[in-house]
């Protein structure tokens, strides 16, 4: 009875690491899908004010 605890627990434990080792990357992948085109755009934003502030600047 001991013994087959034992073995029980050590799946159970395997099983939660896994699901860890799925879940996690998956998790990261699904911040950086939703940080990536937010940093893009304001990168992007960013560009298109300094452009248009250096063409402000030419005309005047």
């Amino acid at each position: 009875m001991e013994f087959e605890n034992k073995i029980k627990h050590l799946i159970r434990i395997s099983a939660i690491m896994l699901t860890l080792v799925l879940i996690v990357p998956v998790i990261i992948g699904l911040i950086f899908s939703l940080i990536m085109p937010m940093a893009i755009l304001s990168v992007a934003l960013v560009a298109l004010v300094i452009i248009i502030a250096e063409r402000k600047r030419r005309k005047l």
